[in-house]
């Protein structure tokens, strides 16, 4: 075996109730830079020119540093343009780091450019020059959305199909990923380990396909993918070995994946339906597949000297909001979760919640790895890349409106992060976002935070788990308004509840997750269901805790290897007698003549109310004289209401979407503590609470004890009366406070 110097040495476990990483056993901050990521080495180096220094000043030493290579042909590569990108970062650091610092170090994150390259897409090209192995996405009408990686040509491409156009990258069904990718990969990690910088690297981050995340994505109205040749050889290959009957080209059509089976679902004796939910499933796994084999690769080639592991994946939520979530390639999450090669997950802040416009604003990671990573020994990284205040756009998702405004979602995102034991990044998106030194000075002050909470108890404090189930999403038709009302609008609901609350994978959840903790489960869309799923929710039964189901829980059996719909399987999972509706529309009332769920008597409705797209029924009922009304159909059917059982409590809402103030009181009922009354966001753990006001006017935080709270920013002390602290906030004002003298 060959033998390199001595190198660092990052691995990851808990410490202080939060999972953490060290380099040479030495624990560090929660807190990372990552420089622009231009393809232009120029505009990147002019960059770090600016930020570098200040990261260093500030104490900011860990640096995600994007590079890139030029690939020639089989074996061809020139490290040149990457070797210059990671020496000036280091050099800059060396040059500004303040005396007593430890040295920087580095994530060497491979940009998805880096596998695509022209030489092998140009190989592939037909009669006509254009690429045969690149991504297709289609729509209902039959257009290819094709790219290639000549520049001249890509933008012609792009320009033509402005509308749709997406990232391109080889063909997830080509055997590039087994093969060239492969070695590709290898020989980077091997130029790192004998370069002069080898001891300065504590991670790596490979990227791939669309915007670098793993994940294929398309705007295009109603599109599917993948058609390109390489993914309908692979997938009828994949279906001739499971014993499916197929054509040529099997990759199921748009309209296929809009055709409802049963309702909403998809109905495996219907051939049709039974291929678009087994492209699903090939296509998720596919992509977990080429994951896990890059991880293997770079720990085997670090067996002598452990480095940090991560991937860009489970984007449930964030992807929910698209047209293509089933085929997205980020279903496998379990299988991440699972494997001992990857140490992290990472991912954007949510993006639908970023607008300062919005009732609420959050920072969370995109998808359900956000709590079940720590319960597998896996770190989560945030990336903060919101834009400043002096970067313009049109976009409302993406703009601060003044330098204030721009602290407040600083902190926000770092709230988020600290409460759980996560990990975050701030991105230079643009060139030279950190250079203004008001940003440099907000970063600074929560990077001295950040290290100042690694001795803290950053246990958790959440009496609340949402968890998503992402099996269910690949048994379900095209939908993607139901989808982000399933996933992306009833999750951010939680958070504006008055309650920090936990987001796990299903089965993660139900495997490795000590749900003793929670008063309350959430299972946001638990409609795939069978024997040995049954059992394992029927152990979370137990303990007073509520179960909370929403539209269609248990509907889909999966048991015995053949698929039923069945209202008895609904109605045993859910432990309310449930009937079928196919007359009425998708949405809730909740009358205060006939309900005292909100205590203020408020007439409340919620649920289905787009005009244009509906939803294919059936809709669920409660038809049970035990169970409490709370809400009602039309016609006066119960769709909302709870049933007492001896060891738990079961609630149920036909329709998703219910309000904060609906799962404010759900909450209280399951004797959840809620830190405010109004509806503002509130993240915290055993050492800290954070609290975000969504409206302007004088708050009241309410403790589980009487501690004093000091302001982790000003240093401000307040002491509460009878456990509440009263404080004046302006709307989307942040403010953390460490908790002190603590009650035992």
């Amino acid at each position: 075996m060959k033998t390199y110097s001595k190198e660092i040495v990052a691995t990851k476990g808990k410490y202080n109730g939060g999972m953490s990483f060290f380099i040479d056993d030495e624990v560090q901050p929660c807190t990372s830079f990552k420089i622009n990521e231009n393809s232009d080495i120029s505009v990147m180096l002019e960059s770090a020119e600016v930020e570098i220094p200040a990261m260093a000043k500030q104490g900011i030493m860990h640096c995600w540093v994007p590079i890139f290579i030029d690939w020639n042909g089989p074996g061809k590569y020139d490290f040149t343009d990457m070797d210059t990108r990671i020496r000036t970062v280091l050099r800059l650091y060396d040059e500004n780091t303040p005396e007593g610092k430890p040295k920087a170090v580095v994530v060497v994150r491979i940009q998805a450019a880096v596998f695509s390259p022209p030489w092998y897409i140009r190989q592939a090209a037909d009669d006509k020059g254009m690429p045969t192995n690149l991504i297709e996405f289609r729509n209902p009408w039959g257009t290819v959305d094709s790219c290639t990686a000549d520049k001249a040509e890509h933008q012609r491409f792009a320009t033509q199909f402005a509308d749709y156009a997406s990232t391109f990258a080889i063909s997830p069904g080509d055997s590039f990923w087994d093969t060239h990718a492969v070695d590709c990969l290898k020989a980077i990690v091997e130029h790192v380990r004998n370069s002069d910088y080898a001891n300065r690297v504590f991670g790596w981050l490979p990227c791939a396909f669309n915007t670098n995340e793993w994940f294929l994505r398309t705007f295009a109205p109603e599109a599917s993918c993948d058609f390109s040749v390489p993914t309908q050889q692979a997938f009828k290959k994949h279906l001739c070995a499971s014993g499916i009957e197929c054509g040529d080209n099997p990759v199921p059509s748009p309209k296929a994946c809009h055709t409802p089976g049963y309702g909403e679902f998809l109905d495996t004796d219907i051939p049709e339906s039974r291929i678009v939910e087994e492209f699903s499933l090939w296509l998720n796994n596919r992509f977990a597949d080429i994951i896990l084999r890059f991880a293997r690769i770079i720990r085997d080639a670090y067996s002598d000297s452990p480095k940090l592991i991560g991937f860009f994946y489970g984007y449930t939520l964030g992807m929910s909001r698209l047209q293509n979530l089933s085929q997205c390639g980020q279903l496998a999450l379990n299988r991440l979760l699972e494997s001992e090669d990857i140490d992290f997950i990472c991912s954007p802040c949510e993006y639908f919640y970023r607008a300062d416009e919005k009732p609420f604003s959050i920072g969370t990671v995109m998808g359900p790895f956000a709590d079940s990573a720590a319960d597998n020994d896996k770190l989560v990284f945030l990336e903060d890349d919101h834009f400043p205040c002096h970067a313009r756009g049109n976009n409302a998702s993406f703009v601060t409106r003044d330098q204030w405004h721009d602290e407040m979602y600083f902190r926000r995102n770092f709230a988020y992060v600290l409460s759980h034991g996560q990990h975050l990044w701030w991105y230079s998106l643009g060139s030279k976002w950190f250079k203004e030194p008001e940003r440099q000075r907000i970063a600074g002050g929560l990077q001295r935070i950040a290290e100042k909470s690694i001795e803290s108890d950053r246990s958790s404090v959440a009496e609340v788990a949402v968890v998503i189930d992402e099996r269910s999403v690949s048994a379900m038709r095209f939908n993607p308004l139901l989808q982000q009302a399933l996933l992306t609008e009833a999750h951010g609901a939680f958070f504006p509840a008055g309650a920090p609350f936990e987001c796990f994978e299903l089965q993660s959840f139900l495997a490795r997750t000590d749900y003793s903790r929670f008063k309350a489960v959430v299972f946001l869309n638990l409609f795939r269901i069978d024997s040995e799923l049954l059992a394992s929710i029927g152990k979370v039964k137990s303990g007073g805790r509520t179960l909370l189901f929403s539209f269609a829980p248990g509907l889909v059996d999966d048991s015995n290897g053949k698929r039923i719909f069945s209202t008895d399987s609904a109605s045993k999972l859910v432990g309310i007698n449930l009937v079928e509706r196919m007359d009425v529309p998708f949405s809730i009332w909740i009358d205060p003549e006939r309900s005292n769920l909100i205590p203020d008597g408020e007439d409340i409705r919620y649920g289905w109310l787009h005009t244009d797209y509906g939803v294919q029924p059936p809709v669920l009922e409660i038809d049970d004289p035990e169970a409490v009304p709370f809400g009602y159909l039309h016609l006066d059917g119960i769709g909302f209401g709870m049933k007492k059982h001896p060891e738990w409590t079961s609630v149920f809402s036909a329709a998703p979407g219910m309000p904060p103030k609906v799962l404010k009181a759900i909450l209280k009922n399951a004797g959840v503590h809620l830190y405010t009354e109004s509806e503002d966001v509130v993240y915290a753990n055993r050492s800290m609470i954070a609290y975000e006001a969504c409206s302007r006017g004088e708050k009241e935080l309410i403790l589980r004890d009487a501690s004093i709270l000091e302001d982790a920013i000003t240093g401000e002390e307040i002491k509460p009366e009878n456990s509440r602290c009263k404080i004046f906030m302006k709307r989307h004002e942040v403010r953390i406070f460490w908790i002190k003298n603590q009650l035992p």
